[in-house]
């Protein structure tokens, strides 16, 4: 399966939805995992359909989530 700009990665999706039902804002998310907050915001506003895994990563963890490959 490719990822298209019509269909970003799961990981992406599921990303989101950790981010809309965090109760802390976007702007805290962003200071604590050092990605700018008008990246997170464009994520959120279906701006960027594959975005940078290191950044997905940082927000990943300070969600205190973990990204992870399986075969």
């Amino acid at each position: 399966m490719s990822n298209t700009p019509d269909r970003p990665p799961w990981a992406f999706v599921e990303l989101k939805r950790a981010i809309r039902g965090e109760a802390r804002t976007v702007e805290e998310i962003a200071k604590s995992s050092g990605v700018d907050r008008n990246t997170i915001h464009r994520w959120l506003n279906g701006l960027t359909a594959n975005p940078n895994i290191a950044e997905v990563d940082k927000v990943a963890r300070a969600l205190r989530l973990k990204l992870r490959l399986i075969k």
